[in-house]
């Protein structure tokens, strides 16, 4: 709150007191007086025993008007109007029957009087008391009428002067002892407590009025000079008035008589000029003080303006000062992230570089042994020898691959966790598998240490934490050439698990520390030893996902230490034993039991995508249906109503799996069908559009058996009994080879077509093959045991068979 507006506040809380003082005041003085009449108290009623007593629809109506203030003061202006028009209307009903000379029965409506001093109507109010109710009733009531502000503050300031004219006169004339400024004529005169009563209404009125519309400026309203002048005005025509009623009632006695007479009429003249006076004065005092408001507002407003331009002058100086140096800076920030950009292109540009080269070195393995494998030159050993390069050369490509995606996901923010129980020491056991052989093959001892306190079955993400695992011990053994690696998992402290894997390698400088988490970028010595060296980046964003940390201690030339510590969450006992469980039976090869039969259609356009597909569900025992587009796959649906699940390549020539998705989704026999999206493409966007667009599954490639299965498994009711019996019954029957083939009668023919179609792996002819002589009763056997070898993808054993074939019937 500024100086300026402070005494205004102050004179709105003073202003604000004296109204709700006055209403209460004038409340509690009718409450007393009607008191006074129901218990016959003449004190309350009268004052003096000489005094006029105060009529009890007086009292009545004081109540109201006190109300009608003090519900004003608090905002209730409905009930408040309502209070003031009953009020008004005690009064005026008395004043109709003064002027009309009747009686209207409301003089005596509540209370027999008894005390007549001074009236000369039993009970009625005097007629000037009754213009004060009124005046004050419709004083109190203005606002109802929904006038304008300034109109209704006017009106209510108009009438609450009149009010206060009337009654201070009255209440002099019981001091001066002129009866007739209380008293008209023979009419009942007014109380001197009803005197007093109208006093503190009309303040209150008053009073109330100013604080609503007090002003910053004047302190004084707009309509303040008009009921001041009439105040004064009222007073002196109600003294003119008085003096000449009593001049005329003792013309008789007094000699001086001229002289009073002379009086009134100067007083009357000398109180209409001091009221216009007075009301002039204070029309010029109001005016005055806008006046000084105004100037005093000008003059600091214009010393604000001096001063804001005077700040801006300084700003303006002191910007100018400092421009030159932000420019300065600006400049050395651009040329540093112009530096930090051309940083970035380069380590990006060499880890392009980097990653062709990664990525052609296990594609050339995959390329030339498959070359190898094609001239079948070689021995089934040999060929076994190149098969498992393939696969080698393919794991590493496809994790070169995963490398680039587990970053782009991670930076993404897309990388979801899959917080599950798993068995912790089975984890362990893969990893070590895994890392084990690269070891062996540089003659490194690999330790693993794990402190019993370490349960086995934990809660988290089993697949991320054998990432990091993995990605660890890789490196470790990848920079070590001699000494040990040693893997040591402990429980420290309690609730945290923490993963070490340290090694006698190469070390890391200390300069370098800082950089190996950040990717793209790679060591000169990680160059040398390969990889994409987003390994440690991967590593510990994963690491940061479950909520751990890793650190790193290194020294060149001794060793590198690094440090996962993980939430560690231990998994309940009865998940605990559903994992031991699953363990037990881990080693054992699904398949489906002899009372399920489930037709799955694989439509893709590359016949390796095909083939790979019918040879990891035809081994475990499902029907396949072969389609090379999307069309194809339509018109096989059409003619085939066996079909239990499709598996659909989306991009195909022709008509795509999207378009045949939309196909089968319209067909009323199809549209029920269960079909998963087979694709290359694994982005979780494509995985979100492919749901969008109807398909019930995404299977993405390249994958394992076991994910196939699962996702068979998951909308298909399937029902599998363990490998290994039958495998002991395949066993069983291979071995009756050796002592039964002398009596088989296989045909050359079938004979040479097994060789050929052996020679290039070419599943879907040696099943043709081996159908055929399934059919025949001599040689059924033969035909199972060609089978149930292809089921288990043992080609040795099948390069066995054909060479038993070969020497019993001297097939070349």
């Amino acid at each position: 709150m500024s100086g300026a507006s402070l005494p205004s506040s102050k004179l709105k809380q003073i202003l604000a007191v004296i109204s709700l003082s006055c209403g209460l005041a004038v409340l509690l003085l009718g409450i007393l007086v009607l008191f006074g009449w129901h218990v016959g108290n003449r004190t309350l009623v009268q004052i003096l025993p000489n005094f006029v007593p105060m009529q009890y629809n007086t009292a009545l109506g004081f109540v109201f008007c006190g109300a009608s203030l003090t519900l004003l003061f608090f905002g209730r202006q409905r009930p408040a109007s309502i209070a003031g028009y009953f009020a008004a209307l005690i009064g005026g009903l008395t004043l109709l029957e003064y002027v009309g000379t009747i009686d209207l029965g409301i003089d005596e409506l509540f209370m027999t009087h008894d005390v007549t001093v001074g009236t000369s109507h039993p009970g009625r109010m005097a007629p000037n008391t009754a213009i004060c109710f009124t005046l004050i009733g419709l004083g109190t009531a203005l606002r109802f009428l929904r006038w304008p502000p300034l109109f209704t503050s006017l009106g209510r300031g108009i009438l609450g002067s009149l009010t206060f004219g009337l009654s201070a006169v009255a209440f002099s004339g019981y001091f001066t002892g002129l009866e007739t400024t209380y008293g008209w004529g023979s009419l009942t005169r007014m109380a001197i407590h009803t005197s007093v009563g109208f006093i503190c209404a009309s303040i209150g009125l008053l009073c109330l009025t100013w604080s609503r519309d007090i002003q910053d400026e004047t302190l004084l309203p707009r309509w303040f000079p008009v009921p001041l002048g009439v105040a004064i005005l009222t007073a002196t025509l109600s003294f003119w008035q008085a003096i000449t009623v009593e001049t005329a009632l003792i013309h008789s006695q007094y000699e001086e008589l001229s002289q009073l007479s002379s009086l009134a009429t100067v007083m009357l003249i000398v109180g209409t000029a001091l009221g216009l006076v007075m009301a002039l004065a204070a029309f010029l005092a109001q005016k005055s003080l806008e006046r000084a408001r105004e100037v005093t507002q000008s003059n600091e407003a214009l010393k604000r303006e001096v001063e804001i331009r005077r700040a801006t002058e300084e700003a303006l100086k002191v910007h100018q000062e400092r421009l030159e140096d932000l420019v300065t800076v600006r400049t050395h920030e651009l040329d540093r992230a112009r530096q930090d950009a051309e940083s970035a292109n380069r380590a990006k540009s060499e880890f392009l570089s980097h990653m062709s080269h990664e990525l052609r070195t296990p594609l050339n393995g995959i390329l030339g042994y498959s070359q190898i494998l094609l001239r079948g030159s070689k021995s089934a050993e040999q060929q076994h020898d190149s098969l498992e390069a393939i696969i080698s050369c393919g794991d590493h490509l496809l994790s070169l691959i995963n490398d680039v995606l587990d970053l782009s996901k991670i930076e993404a923010g897309r990388l979801e966790i899959d917080q599950e129980p798993f068995d912790l020491s089975k984890l362990i056991k893969g990893a070590e598998n895994i890392v084990r052989e690269r070891a062996r093959a540089k003659g490194l001892p690999f330790l693993v240490e794990i402190s019993p306190e370490v349960p086995r079955g934990i809660v988290s993400d089993s697949a991320k934490v054998r990432q990091i695992l993995v990605n660890l011990l890789n490196n470790a053994v990848k920079f070590t050439d001699e000494g040990k690696v040693t893997l040591n998992v402990a429980e420290k402290p309690q609730g945290v698990l923490r993963l070490e894997v340290s090694d006698t390698g190469r070390g890391i400088a200390a300069e370098e520390i800082d950089e190996i988490f950040d990717p793209f970028k790679q060591m000169e010595a990680g160059k040398a030893a390969g990889g994409t060296g987003l390994g440690l980046a991967i590593t510990k964003r994963l690491t940061e996902a479950l909520g751990g940390a890793i650190k790193v201690k290194s020294e060149v030339g001794t060793g590198s230490v690094f440090s996962v510590t993980l939430p560690l969450v231990e998994a309940p006992n009865e998940d605990l034993a559903v994992l031991l469980e699953e363990r037990k039976t881990g080693g054992e090869h699904p398949i489906l039991a002899d009372d399920q039969d489930w037709t799955v259609l694989v439509a893709d356009d590359r016949e390796t995508n095909r083939d790979v597909l019918q040879g990891m569900l035809e081994v475990v025992g499902f029907k396949i249906l072969l389609a090379s587009d999307g069309k194809e796959a339509i018109d096989v649906l059409r003619s085939h109503d066996s079909v239990d699940l499709v598996l659909m390549d989306v991009r195909m020539p022709r008509l795509d799996g999207i378009g045949a998705l939309e196909q089968i989704r319209q067909d009323e026999d199809l549209r029920d069908l269960k079909v998963i999206a087979v694709s290359a493409s694994v982005f979780p966007e494509f995985r979100q559009k492919a749901a969008e667009k109807g398909f019930d599954d995404f299977l993405g490639k390249p994958f394992r058996s076991e994910e196939l299965l699962d996702k068979l498994a998951k909308h298909l009711e399937l029902e599998f009994v363990s490998a290994p019996a039958k495998e002991a019954e395949t066993l069983s029957t291979a071995m009756t080879v050796g002592s039964e083939n002398e009596a088989w009668e296989v045909p050359k023919e079938l004979v040479d077509r097994l060789d050929k179609a052996l020679r290039i792996k070419n599943l879907t002819a040696i099943k043709a093959v081996a159908g055929e002589l399934s059919a025949q009763p001599t040689t059924a056997a033969a035909g199972a045991a060609i089978t149930e070898s292809i089921r288990a993808f043992d080609f040795g054993r099948l390069a066995k068979l054909l060479d038993r074939l070969k020497e019993n019937y001297g097939t070349d």
